[in-house]
């Protein structure tokens, strides 16, 4: 950084989704297709790695690989996201938007993790994915719509999710 005020100020890149944002809501699975759901759902790894890496304060707010096994974490982890990117990332991110970040949607989504992620959530920060079994069972009936995946991490979760219509009768 120079003092020359005629150099030129590089603008940030424009995250790719964000052109859906005014047309359709990208943090919602069902307003995606196919490639915008699995470009998300890489996007989400990178975040959910560097989320534990610098924003986990301690064990308790560690985010599972297994994330796509956890049908409200598939929810709302997109929502955490695109809140990181708008108050970031984002040409009209002020301060005031990153200060709410830090201080409200952050320590919100951390006190909260462990609800997310249901009863199997210690195991699972541990590696192991348990099916939370007959605990979660009337509540919790869409796991089996992922249970089929063989991958460890179980994906693509946008497959599953894209059909998730909360009562507007779209999919």
């Amino acid at each position: 950084m120079t003092n020359d005020q005629d150099e030129p100020i590089e603008a940030l890149e424009v995250f790719p989704l964000d052109r859906l944002i005014g047309v359709r809501p990208p943090w919602h699975w069902a307003n995606l297709d196919a490639d915008e759901r699995d470009f998300l759902e890489e996007v989400l790894d990178l975040f959910v790695t560097d989320y534990n890496a610098y924003l986990a304060l301690k064990p308790e707010h560690l985010i599972p690989a297994c994330w796509r096994l956890h049908p409200y974490m598939c929810q709302v982890l997109p929502v955490l996201f695109f809140a990181w990117v708008n108050s970031h990332r984002t040409a009209t991110a002020a301060v005031g938007d990153a200060a709410y970040f830090h201080l409200h949607d952050l320590p919100v989504f951390r006190e909260h993790l462990a609800d997310y992620l249901g009863p199997p959530a210690t195991s699972c920060r541990k590696g192991v994915h348990r099916d939370p079994g007959d605990l979660m069972k009337d509540n919790r009936q869409s796991i089996r719509a992922l249970e089929g995946d063989p991958a460890a991490t179980g994906s693509p979760v946008g497959d599953a999710l894209h059909k998730v219509s909360f009562g507007t009768g779209i999919e």
